[in-house]
């Protein structure tokens, strides 16, 4: 994973408002990313302001995926229940041991 000099959202947020549009297309950037890796049966697992990364081009990177969990049977399987994650944006499913194919979706709603 390449080295961003830019920012996180979290410390972009922490100096002051970001512009409607420009949240827009972060969280679009964002979903899309999520999107591509479910197509893989990937999930982030850790999806969080603090792992967004904002290049020099003013593009969102969804970061640090060093909790990600390839999901080997697809979302339904045991492997699906095995997550981390920051607490704080776990979704109700995880805090449940329920199935979680929302984990990512939910994160990125916040």
């Amino acid at each position: 994973m390449p080295f961003y000099l830019a920012s996180d959202l979290f410390d972009m947020l922490e100096h002051g408002k970001v512009d409607l549009n420009i949240a827009r297309r972060y969280i679009t950037q964002v979903a899309q990313a999520v999107e591509h890796l479910h197509t893989r049966n990937i999930v982030h697992n850790d999806i969080k302001l603090e792992n967004i990364f904002i290049d020099e081009g003013g593009q969102a990177i969804l970061g640090d995926p060093g909790l990600a969990l390839m999901l080997e049977g697809g979302w339904k399987t045991s492997s699906a229940r095995r997550v981390g994650g920051t607490r704080e944006y776990w979704p109700p499913e995880r805090v449940m041991a329920a199935r979680h194919d929302q984990l990512d979706p939910f994160k990125v709603k916040l």
